[in-house]
Order: C-alpha cells, then sequence, then structure tokens
C-alpha cells in the first residue's frame, strides 16, 4: 500500500493513526469529536486599530440607530457599507463604530477594496 496502510475492523477502513476531525471555531477553542477544547490565548477586543473619529456627525442620528437595530435583532449578523465614493461611508461606519463599541466583545475596521477574503486574511 502506498503511505499509509490501512486495516478492516468492524466494516470500516481505518488509517494507521487515528484521524479526528476538527473544525476551528472563531473564539480560537477546537472541536473535536464530541469535545470542546478552550484555548488559552487572549483575544484583544480591538483586532485592529480603531478608525478616524471625525469631528462633525450631521444629520445620521436614525440610521445609525436603524443599522444597530438590524444588527441586534437577531436577522442580520453582518452588514455591509457600499456606495460612490465621497458619501460618507467611512464616516457612517466609523461613528457607528464609536457609539456603539461596548457593546461588541470583539471590534474590527477593515478596507475590502481588495475583496472580504484579503480583508479577513489581514487579521490573521
Amino acid at each position: 500500500m502506498s503511505g499509509q496502510d490501512t486495516y478492516h475492523t468492524q466494516g470500516d477502513h481505518v488509517g494507521r493513526n487515528k484521524i479526528e476531525r476538527q473544525i476551528e471555531m472563531g473564539d480560537g477553542s477546537t472541536y473535536n469529536e464530541n469535545r470542546i477544547y478552550q484555548s488559552n490565548d487572549f483575544i484583544p477586543k480591538l483586532l485592529t486599530p480603531p478608525p478616524f473619529q471625525p469631528p462633525i456627525f450631521v444629520g445620521r442620528e436614525a440610521e445609525l440607530q436603524s443599522v444597530h437595530d438590524r444588527l441586534f435583532s437577531g436577522d442580520n449578523f453582518l452588514m455591509l457599507v457600499n456606495g460612490h465614493g465621497g458619501i460618507g461611508k467611512t464616516t457612517f461606519a466609523s461613528k457607528y463604530w464609536d457609539r456603539y463599541q461596548d457593546e461588541y466583545s470583539h471590534l474590527a475596521f477593515l478596507f475590502v477594496e481588495n475583496g472580504i477574503a484579503n480583508a479577513l486574511l489581514s487579521l490573521a
């Protein structure tokens, strides 16, 4: 046999080394079969530096509250802000961060100009 020897037991083909299914979870713990092992690694609250806070923010209070209500309704766990340049997307997201940061365990402010995958990889 090439590589890993196998043997037959109770109808299953099993490799020489036991293979355990593992799924990395977002909090650093590992799911392994039916057991959860907590990671001892500390995950900081701020995963990126906080965004610049503009000195003036006028007239978008209702929109901030609406976004917050949607994110905390249980139906939306992620919200993307997109649109043409110069309309205040970054200012809006930055003000949301500033106003509601105490309600989150971890925060990251990402620019996704080169795709969401690359932005998320920047956190690793």
